[in-house]
């Protein structure tokens, strides 16, 4: 239909400058990420071929269910769930979603943590990103 048509246009149209407002995002947020002492470890890609890409990975110190559930309860990301390339930050605990069936011992052959956290980076200010975030690690005990 003509309504459909003219999104699709208008969103392939502003593709690249939201690709890259969001892998700049990223970068910032990993930065935060990486001072932020609830945090054991944070993943982001080096050498995508354009750009560095939108998707921090992240796993919390201690961890537990109980502190992954209190981080993802209470962190406001507007969307949680996978990523599809939506402009929003959305988050997801990655390996409770994709890989629940995996014993501790599938997963730590994969290199993946159960609790991992997988952003993908959105258009937002950052400053709004830092604080979905926020609130999240301020539930953490």
């Amino acid at each position: 239909d003509n309504e459909e048509s003219h999104t699709l246009l208008k969103n392939m149209r502003s593709f690249e400058s939201r690709i890259e407002k969001m892998s700049s995002n990223a970068a910032i947020i990993k930065k935060y990420l990486d001072n932020q002492p609830d945090v054991l470890r944070v993943y982001y890609p080096q050498n995508l071929k354009n750009g560095r890409g939108h998707v921090v990975s992240f796993i919390l110190t201690g961890e537990s269910e109980e502190r992954a559930k209190q981080f993802y309860d209470n962190c406001t990301v507007p969307v949680k769930g996978p990523s599809m390339g939506y402009q929003d930050t959305m988050l997801m605990p990655y390996s409770l979603m994709t890989r629940y069936n995996d014993t501790d011992e599938e997963l730590k052959a994969l290199g993946l943590s159960r609790y991992l956290m997988r952003l993908s980076v959105g258009t937002e200010d950052t400053e709004q990103i830092i604080d979905y975030l926020k609130k999240g690690f301020d539930k953490l005990t």
